[in-house]
């Protein structure tokens, strides 16, 4: 079989997220969707949401249960879009069922479970490709490339801030779907950022603040949070992630060499200016001052990573964002948690308490929310 043959991927969950998966698949040569399938209803979600998804996108097969989608043999690889909850279990499910797995952040909520998709996967000889989308970003891919070219001699350090006004759905508060608020929305985003940048050298120290600031009203999950690293090699990543900012959302990095200093500003800064009366409403283009995307969708790497992860796949090698990458970032989130309720630096390796199913759980003890 070719390795340009496109793989036929199969969309668990008719989020926002597989709405971006079903866009990417399409403007990857490398991939093809052919079906669509749910999280059983009877357990969650919106009823009617994935059929009217399907009908959209054009997608003929679509599957009420996503078990009913895995025993198709057409599907080869699938994208799991749901509620963090449910990562582990429906990851297993489709490994068991001998497909490639995407699994969007964060890989799952325990370290355990984890490591089981880590071991599954290598036991069924498929591939899982954790979507951190952020390091298939043509800015920040072209500005590892000018650090490996070595344009600012040796990296010290880095600050990377993913922040917004809050997430689109409710379930991001819930501490039991959601695992954690801010950081385990965005700080997932800038822990994988650094250690890329930082060709993935192990994590020491992890030292975290954390707040609940705003959205207290939906939920008791956090909704700021800063979180510093130190790696074994001596260099270190301060990192500010959450769901405060008013104004839009900004991704951007700023890192510092012994012989210079990049900054990367992945939104904010697109080339263009625009000041209008009344806006463009069609286009999500208010009134007044505006700086106009372009190209969103290749811009934020979606295309890409479908692309890496597929070619992966019929590879049979190690994509560039792994099942291991998204234990790596996990471990450093519940070590965020930890240094936040206890108030004091977490080495790595680190290892939850047996109770705690969550990572959020050991900051809402702390604070006597639990």
């Amino acid at each position: 079989m070719s390795c340009f043959e496109p793989v036929r991927v199969g969309l668990i969950g008719s989020g926002w997220i597989s709405e971006q998966h079903i866009a990417a698949c399409e403007a990857s040569p490398h991939t093809q969707v052919v079906a669509l399938a749910d999280y059983p209803r009877d357990r969650g979600g919106r009823a009617g949401r994935g059929e009217a998804l399907a009908s959209k996108a054009g997608i003929a097969r679509y599957f009420a249960n996503y078990h009913d989608m895995l025993a198709d043999p057409e599907v080869e690889m699938v994208t799991v879009g749901l509620p963090n909850a449910l990562h582990a279990e429906v990851t297993l499910a489709a490994l068991d069922a001998h497909k490639h797995v995407v699994v969007e952040k964060p890989l799952c909520l325990s370290l355990s479970d984890a490591d089981r998709i880590v071991q599954r996967a290598k036991e069924v000889q498929r591939i899982v490709g954790y979507a951190e989308e952020l390091c298939f970003c043509p800015k920040f891919v072209r500005g590892k490339e000018i650090v490996e070219a070595g344009g600012l001699g040796r990296l010290l350090f880095l600050e990377q801030t993913e922040i917004h006004g809050g997430p689109y759905s409710q379930w991001f508060f819930d501490p039991e779907l959601a695992g954690g608020g801010a950081i385990m929305d965005m700080g997932c985003h800038a822990i994988e950022y650094a250690r890329w940048m930082f060709d993935k050298a192990p994590v020491k120290r992890v030292s975290a603040d954390i707040s609940r600031m705003v959205h207290g009203h939906r939920g008791l999950v956090d909704d700021h949070c800063l979180v510093h690293l130190e790696f074994e090699d001596g260099r270190k990543a301060l990192l500010q992630a959450g769901w405060i900012q008013q104004g839009g959302m900004t991704s951007e990095a700023r890192i510092q060499g012994t012989e210079g200093v990049l900054r990367m500003d992945l939104l904010q800064e697109s080339g263009m200016q625009m000041f209008s009366n009344h806006g463009v409403p069609s286009l999500d283009l208010g009134a007044g001052w505006q700086k106009p995307d372009y190209a969103w969708l290749w811009n934020n790497g979606y295309p890409q990573e479908m692309s890496a992860f597929a070619q992966a796949a019929r590879a049979g090698t190690t994509p560039l964002e792994s099942a291991e990458d998204g234990r790596a970032v996990l471990e450093i989130m519940w070590a965020a948690y930890a240094s936040a309720a206890e108030g004091r630096v977490i080495e790595l390796p680190y290892i939850p308490p047996d109770d705690v199913l969550a990572p959020v759980q050991l900051w809402l003890r702390a604070r006597g929310d639990l």
